[in-house]
């Protein structure tokens, strides 16, 4: 999705459809849906607040969760959240602060039975609304509001340069292959307990002129090099379009690298009639079809517009991610939580009722579902290693260090990065923080 809101509207029948899919008993006995959602910056929030939402969606019965790898502000949408940088700046010099502070959140979505699909780049960087570093490489022209000036922000030149295209290969080679201590050390592309897949672009050649796709084959030819770095169990998806038309290529469906199309859609009165020849086309060519992004705005109708969209993925045995949850609630936008009573409701009754339906599609990699933790784990001793002082917020953070505040967070002033050492045991590295930045060893063990 931009960063903006679209309208919302009705649904109507689907009849049709279900005797199209007859045929297909067999198929959809083996299958299930599911609800999840967006909340693309979570990995950004404060520890409390994160594991606040983490802990109302693992109640809500929500699946999984879907993230951007994407320079973040702080304070977004009234979020106590950190900055923290992209990945690239320039182009191909890594920094992986950003990728760091998604490895804790990692565990904590797995450990509440949430699975990860994470967009490896937002099309909205690229000069709309935020500028990137391939901006300034490939002097992208820039808009203030690209979705009333689509030709304030052309990216003809860029979606067809194939030098453009192997820079966001090795960008996307380079965060697959980034390993993750809490798992091993395993890269992201082998974690499929708790990565479902990976977005190419959330969104790509969305809002230009006229509805034009540059590059019909970029999304497949960006999957046909990112494919071959995924373990089995870690999913390919388009990361959707602008609407559900340009969601919906014909180059999606015949792509061999791409196991997701994704579907992205704020006109709710379209669903009905425009997702049924998406559901079949995808069948048809070995695909499947969540629906990743939809939602619903307005103090009396948010609730009611959710529920009719929710009615008609179920109906279709289509899993759907809400746009989105967010702390605090906004009721006059996207952003939903659990002070929206009504809303919130809607959304866990919807995705308790989904893990119960016959699906469209099988989901076997969402089929086994680790144990998840409860909202209070169990207690652990901290490990025995005398007073366990150590001075890692006096480590430069390039070197695995980390600058902590009050509440044992690390400062995003401070280079960028924050880290959650103080949430790991001491005896894999991590530290419990006072205010002077030394290990309590006695206190506040999880």
């Amino acid at each position: 999705m931009v960063r903006t809101p679209f309208s919302c509207g009705g649904v109507g029948h689907l009849l049709s459809f279900f005797v199209a899919l007859s045929f297909s008993a067999a198929f959809l006995s083996q299958a299930l849906s599911f609800g999840g959602a967006n909340s693309y910056y979570l990995y950004t929030y404060r520890t409390d607040d994160q594991v606040q939402v983490l802990d109302a969606m693992q109640a809500a019965g929500l699946k999984t969760l879907r993230i951007f790898i994407s320079q973040m502000w702080a304070n977004q949408k009234g979020s106590n959240n950190y900055a923290v940088a992209d990945v690239e700046n320039p182009v191909g010099v890594y920094n992986d602060n950003i990728l760091s502070m998604i490895d804790t959140f990692m565990l904590r979505t797995q450990q509440r039975g949430i699975k990860l699909i994470i967009a490896l780049h937002d099309r909205y960087s690229l000069g709309c609304w935020s500028s990137d570093a391939y901006v300034q490489k490939y002097r992208i022209p820039t808009s203030i509001d690209c979705g009333s000036r689509p030709t304030d922000n052309d990216l003809t030149a860029f979606y067809k340069s194939t030098a453009a295209a192997a820079d966001m290969d090795r960008r996307f080679a380079h965060i697959v292959a980034h390993q993750n201590p809490n798992f091993g050390n395993r890269n992201w592309g082998s974690i499929p307990e708790a990565i479902l897949g990976f977005d190419i672009q959330n969104e790509a050649q969305g809002h230009q002129l006229n509805g034009a796709i540059p590059n019909r084959n970029w999304i497949c030819e960006r999957a046909a090099q990112l494919k071959p770095r995924l373990a089995a169990g870690v999913l390919v998806h388009t990361g959707g379009g602008a609407d559900i038309w340009d969601s919906a290529l014909d180059e999606h469906f015949n792509c061999p690298y791409i196991d997701v199309v994704s579907i992205h859609g704020y006109d709710a009165r379209s669903w009905a009639s425009a997702l049924p020849p998406v559901i079949q086309k995808a069948r048809s060519y070995g695909k499947r079809v969540i629906v990743e992004e939809f939602g619903s705005t307005g103090w009396s109708t948010k609730a009611a517009g959710l529920k009719d969209q929710i009615a008609v993925f179920q109906n279709l045995g289509v899993p759907w991610m809400v746009w989105q949850v967010n702390k605090p609630n906004n009721y006059g936008d996207f952003e939903v939580f659990t002070d929206d009573t009504a809303s919130w409701s809607v959304l866990s009754n919807g995705a308790k009722e989904a893990t119960g339906l016959q699906g469209a599609f099988s989901w076997p990699e969402l089929s086994s579902r680790p144990s998840p933790p409860t909202s209070s784990p169990p207690k652990r001793s901290p490990p025995p290693f005398g007073n366990n002082k150590c001075d890692k917020c006096n480590v430069p953070l390039c070197r695995g260090g980390c600058f902590c505040d009050n509440n044992c967070d690390c400062r995003p002033s401070f280079g960028g990065a924050t880290c959650d050492k103080c949430n790991v045991d001491q005896n894999q590295g991590g530290c419990k923080c006072d205010n002077a930045c030394a290990c309590k060893p006695g206190s506040c063990w999880f």
